[in-house]
């Protein structure tokens, strides 16, 4: 009669799918390029994406020009006798190592993949695509697919003892020693704790590792200007306005929040008041609102008119930026960016 271990090991001694390494790519590519390419997750695209730029590629260029099991080969170099023991004894033995193991194959495929990156980005510069996310994905799932099928030719041309396989069996056979073969349930408890330990570590570790730094995630607000050589300044403002009488400004927001993003500006002119050192807003004036949905690394430059009707000196001219909606009461506390101008605007003549 078998025990439940004897059933369970048996059945991990049996687990084994010739081709399971391109399968399983095959679904992480088309994973990686719906979570990639269309989702704004930032977290989910870095720890799917890295993968899939810093280890698939080098492994499936390998699978290509190593298709072989690891091997030792032995060669007899002549023999000897020797009088104490019955036969002849083998004078010299060649060794042989044939293709690269499991161990190799990984650390390579990391080491390929990274040194491919350069030659890809001269490639995509010169055919004209630049480097975009979505080229860069693109051409890297071509170079991904079109690998596969010349290693998975070269793989089922060998012998089914000579082909390069996960050796998901010998994992689960020395998984099933490591946590089966114990002397009691306490030990056998301890394993799996142990492993779970090990896994809740390494997950923890990897989200450290991938998650990226959202201090990184920045919007530039600014106003410019046009000089005398139609090139846009950080100076040259004007100070001065005329009641009812419009002036052109230029508006620039510059998107590195790592998506698309929509924003909203809104502009007013404000008399303020200094009381007990702190600086109060005593009356507003809201002169515009503008709003521009804007690619990441892409840049809004809106050129607007301005026409104050509130009069007086030292006036601010506040620009409040928003990421989405405008709340219903805007103020420079709940802007997301904020900058001023500091005017004077005269009475209607």
């Amino acid at each position: 009669m078998m025990t439940d271990e004897t059933v369970w090991r048996r059945v991990l001694s049996q687990v084994h799918v010739p081709g399971m390494d391109l399968a399983v790519g095959l679904v992480y590519l088309l994973l990686s390029l719906s979570l990639v390419l269309y989702t704004e997750n930032a977290v989910m695209r870095t720890i799917i994406g890295l993968p899939l730029v810093l280890f698939v590629p080098g492994f499936v260029l390998l699978l290509a020009l190593y298709p072989h099991r690891f091997s030792l080969e032995a060669d007899v170099d002549g023999w000897i006798q020797n009088d104490s023991i019955e036969g002849p004894l083998p004078a010299f033995i060649h060794r042989r190592e044939r293709g690269v193991t499991f161990g190799e194959r990984i650390a390579l495929s990391f080491g390929l993949s990274i040194a491919l990156m350069p030659p890809l980005a001269i490639a995509l510069s010169l055919a004209g695509f630049g480097l975009t996310i979505r080229t860069v994905i693109g051409s890297l799932s071509v170079f991904i697919i079109l690998l596969m099928f010349i290693g998975s030719q070269r793989r089922k041309a060998l012998a089914p003892e000579q082909r390069f396989d996960i050796p998901v069996k010998q994992w689960f056979s020395e998984l099933s020693v490591a946590v089966l073969d114990t002397e009691s349930n306490i030990d056998l408890v301890l394993n799996v704790a142990l492993i779970c330990t090990v896994v809740v570590a390494t997950t923890g570790f990897g989200y450290a590792l991938f998650v990226p730094n959202y201090a990184e995630e920045y919007t530039e607000f600014s106003l410019v200007s046009q000089n005398e050589a139609g090139d846009f300044v950080f100076s040259g403002y004007p100070s001065e306005f005329q009641q009812g009488v419009p002036q052109e400004l230029l508006l620039v927001v510059e998107n590195q929040e790592g998506r698309l993003t929509t924003y909203n500006v809104v502009v007013e002119l404000q008399r303020v008041e200094t009381v007990d050192g702190t600086l109060t807003v005593v009356e507003r004036e809201e002169l515009n609102r503008y709003s521009a949905t804007v690619q990441d690394k892409g840049t809004w430059l809106e050129s607007h008119e301005l026409t104050p009707t509130m009069t007086g000196e030292n006036l601010r001219l506040s620009y409040m930026l928003y990421k989405g909606d405008v709340p219903a009461d805007p103020t420079e506390e709940n802007a997301y960016r904020h900058l001023y101008l500091w005017v004077t605007v005269s009475e209607a003549n």
